[in-house]
């Protein structure tokens, strides 16, 4: 499917609102934080699903392929390509401002994804 960032916002509201997982305040602001960031930096992702815990997961299905899982403290970022997963941890509490290094982390972790236009 092809999102556009207002429809990722979209998708995950749907997500909280079908109740599949109990998604804290702090997850969907964080969730929230990061769409915000992201869509002036990135594509929008390919795919948005409920993370393993009760997390969210952005997923671009580029090469190597990226996923970011968004908790309420932290993004991951997941890096697969060639049999392995390189993991990027960002700290980030909902509505603090973000550092400069959440970009350096977006350009190594996410260097195929097509920026936005």
């Amino acid at each position: 499917m092809n999102f556009g960032w207002n429809d990722v916002a979209e998708a995950i509201q749907q997500l909280v609102r079908s109740q599949e997982r109990d998604f804290s305040p702090d997850t969907i602001r964080n969730a929230e934080d990061f769409i915000m960031h992201a869509r002036e930096r990135l594509m929008p992702p390919d795919h948005i699903v409920p993370g393993y815990w009760a997390t969210f997961e952005l997923g671009w299905d580029c090469s190597p392929a990226i996923s970011v899982e968004i908790f309420d403290d932290r993004y991951e970022f997941y890096r697969m390509r060639e049999g392995k997963t390189d993991i990027f941890e960002f700290a980030h509490r909902p509505g603090e401002p973000f550092s400069g290094n959440l970009d350096e982390l977006l350009a190594l972790a996410c260097a195929q994804v097509p920026k936005a236009d």
